[in-house]
């Protein structure tokens, strides 16, 4: 089962102080430490977990600055067998990144592509 995991370099904020950058359209970065998110790193434990039952391959797959090759590393540390990083574009947003991961597995033989979770609305939001 050859498998591909979208995973993504994010900002531990929770006890960081937060700036916002002149333009007011970011964060200030150059402060912040990065790590894997919480939900893309359930994803690759979960497709180890199946390539250890099925066998094949976990392949994980980032869209980030230079600086995403430790998340990577993290990945492969995790048992991830290959990764590939894409250099992020100037002001991505999400249908441009959604567009550019499509690209990179459209011609690759994955059974599987798992993602993290993000939500987006409260439940509440969204029923109500």
């Amino acid at each position: 089962m050859n498998i591909a995991v979208c995973v993504k370099r994010i900002p531990k904020t929770a006890e960081a102080d937060i700036l916002i950058e002149s333009d007011g359209k970011d964060i200030k970065k150059d402060h912040l430490v990065f790590t894997l998110n919480d939900w893309d790193g359930y994803a690759v434990r979960e497709a180890v977990l199946l390539k250890e039952k099925h066998g094949g391959t976990v392949t994980v797959i980032t869209v980030g600055p230079e600086e995403s090759k430790e998340v990577l590393t993290r990945c492969l540390a995790m048992g991830a067998d290959k990764a590939l990083r894409i250099e992020e574009p100037p002001s991505p947003d999400g249908h441009l990144i959604a567009r550019i991961l499509f690209h990179a597995v459209k011609n690759e033989s994955f059974d599987l592509i798992l993602t993290g979770f993000r939500q987006r609305m409260t439940t509440a939001a969204r029923w109500g």
